[in-house]
């Protein structure tokens, strides 16, 4: 899986605010998927739970002005080991699971209103 950066992500209005969005959704996208491989894998043996971190970049990046710093990391978020070494916390997965969808439909929503405000700039 590639992980996105803020440079890997073309803008629309190429804007700073628009790159911070895009990367936002194309990372909670991507989140999404480690959290679902997570889940889909919470029974194999010595499977070992990851988790996409990209907004404690993010909020460094932007915090220094350069919001194109920004990227994200796969860590490990491993609960507790069980029996056949696979440490799955599956609640909390699913918790990261809904947590990005929600934030992905923000973002989402975002860009749907700033295409709007282009469409009232244009009278149509």
């Amino acid at each position: 899986m590639t992980v996105p950066t803020i440079s890997s992500v073309g803008g629309l209005f190429n804007d700073p605010t628009q790159s911070v969005i895009e990367f936002g959704l194309s990372a909670a996208g991507a989140a999404e998927q480690v959290d679902a491989n997570d889940l889909a894998n919470q029974a194999t043996p010595d499977f070992h739970a990851t988790r996409l971190d990209f907004q404690t970049n993010l909020a460094s990046a932007l915090a220094t002005g350069d919001p194109g710093q920004a990227a994200a990391d796969l860590v490990n978020a491993g609960g507790a080991m069980n029996a056949n070494g696979n440490d799955v916390d599956v609640t909390a997965s699913m918790s990261d699971l809904q947590r990005n969808s929600m934030l992905y439909q923000a973002l989402a929503e975002a860009v749907s209103n700033r295409l709007d405000l282009v469409h009232v700039a244009l009278g149509q």
